[in-house]
Order: C-alpha cells, then structure tokens, then sequence
C-alpha cells in the first residue's frame, strides 16, 4: 500500500474507536500489531489491546484530533490530541477531564 493510503488507514482506525468504542477498533487490528505509544517502547497486540482497556475503563466520550502524520512504508506515526471525560478510576492523577498529547506509531 502506498504511504498515503497507511496515513488514511491509521487515521480510520482512531476514528473506528472514537465513533464505535474500544472492540470494533480491536476488530479491525492487525494480529501482529505493533504499536508504541507517548514514546514508550513498543508493544504487541495483547500489550496494546491490555492499555487500551485501562484507558477506556476510565475515560469515556474519547476524541482524537489528528495534528500531524508521517508514514514510511507501512509503519505510520501520528501526532494527536485526545479529549475524554474521566469516569472511572486512573492509574494517572484524578482529573475531571483529560487533554493530553500521544504521539502513536501503529
């Protein structure tokens, strides 16, 4: 697939989750995902899958907003705001509301 298309298919996969929650965006992962996020080190499918669940445990109504993307070849990395409302209990600080940055390779 040509970088351009990677770009739009990493785009469609956060707005699968946004629009359709956690499972449908898992639905449509790759089984041999790799995946880094917040300049962590990478993680496999079962490692993503596991952070993704924490997070959507405690925050729900999540957006992403796409700041910037670059691809090379298939791996895609993009720069993104997420906006969601915490509703449950978070490993990180309590707050009412988080925006954070994440910078995400999938």
């Amino acid at each position: 697939m040509s970088t351009e298309t990677n770009k739009k298919l990493s785009r469609s996969i956060q707005e699968c989750h946004d629009r359709d929650g956690l499972y449908a965006m898992m639905a449509v992962m790759s089984p041999d995902l790799t995946a880094t996020a917040n300049r962590g080190g990478a993680m496999n499918r079962a490692q993503f899958d596991s952070m993704m669940r924490m997070i959507s445990a405690s925050f729900s109504n999540g957006r992403h907003i796409f700041e910037s993307q670059v691809a090379d070849g298939d791996w895609v990395a993009a720069r993104m705001t997420w906006t969601a409302l915490q509703t449950g209990i978070s490993a990180a600080p309590s707050q009412q509301s988080a925006r954070q940055h994440r910078d995400v390779g999938l």
